[in-house]
C-alpha cells in the first residue's frame, strides 16, 4: 500500500510541476503568437482583396464577422469585402479568408489552416511546381545567386477567382469532401456578408 502511494505522489509531482511549465511557456509565447496571427490575417486580407489599402472590420456581439474593402483610409471608395470562413473537411476544420467584389463576384481564397490527409484533402492548399527537376539541379550547382520565388497561388484556390458565388465550382475528384467542404463555407458566408450589406 505504502509503495503504490509513494508512486500516486510522485506521478502527481510530475505532472503538476509539467502542468505548471506548459502554462508558463503559453503564457510567455501568447503575445508572439496573437502577434503572428494579426500578421498573417492582414497579409490574407491583401491577398484575397489585392486592390483594397484598406479593411474596416464589421462587428457584432465583440465578434468580427467581415471586413468592408476600401481603396483607402478616407472610406470614400469601397471595393468589397472580406471575410473568414471555416468547413468541416474530411479529417478536420478547414479555416479560410476569401474576397469578393460588391456584386459578389470572388476576388481571391487563401486557406489559412488545414489538416487534411496529405495526397488527398490537402490538396486544397498544392501549389503546381513551374520549374523541372533538372532546372532545380542546375540552380544548385549554378554559380548564379538566384533568390527563391515567392509562393504561388494554390491550383484550386484560383478556380474560385472571377466566379460568382451563383456559379458551380467544380471540386477536386478524390477529395470531394474537403474541397466541396470549402466551397460550401465560402459561398454561404457571402452570400451572409451580403445578406448585412444590403
Amino acid at each position: 500500500m505504502r509503495e503504490s502511494l509513494r508512486y500516486i505522489l510522485t506521478l502527481s509531482l510530475i505532472c503538476m510541476v509539467m502542468a505548471s511549465l506548459l502554462s508558463g511557456v503559453y503564457f510567455l509565447t501568447r503575445s508572439k503568437i496573437l502577434e503572428q496571427k494579426t500578421h498573417e490575417e492582414r497579409q490574407a486580407l491583401k491577398e484575397v482583396c489585392p486592390k483594397a489599402g484598406y479593411f474596416e472590420p464589421i462587428v457584432e456581439n465583440n465578434k468580427i464577422i467581415y471586413f468592408r474593402a476600401y481603396r483607402s483610409s478616407d472610406k470614400e471608395d469601397l471595393l468589397g469585402y472580406a471575410f473568414r470562413t471555416e468547413a468541416q473537411g474530411y479529417s478536420s476544420v478547414i479555416e479560410a479568408m476569401a474576397g469578393m467584389d460588391r456584386e459578389g463576384g470572388i476576388t481571391g481564397v487563401r486557406i489559412l489552416a488545414q489538416n487534411e490527409t496529405p495526397g488527398l484533402g490537402a490538396r486544397i492548399s498544392e501549389v503546381l511546381v513551374r520549374e523541372s527537376l533538372w532546372e532545380a539541379i542546375k540552380a544548385v550547382f549554378s554559380r548564379e545567386k538566384k533568390y527563391p520565388k515567392s509562393a504561388d497561388e494554390p491550383w484550386f484556390c484560383a478556380r474560385f477567382k472571377g466566379k460568382k458565388i451563383s456559379e458551380d465550382i467544380q471540386a477536386i475528384t478524390g477529395a470531394t469532401i474537403s474541397s466541396q467542404g470549402l466551397i460550401d463555407s465560402v459561398c454561404k458566408k457571402a452570400k451572409e456578408v451580403l445578406g448585412y450589406e444590403q
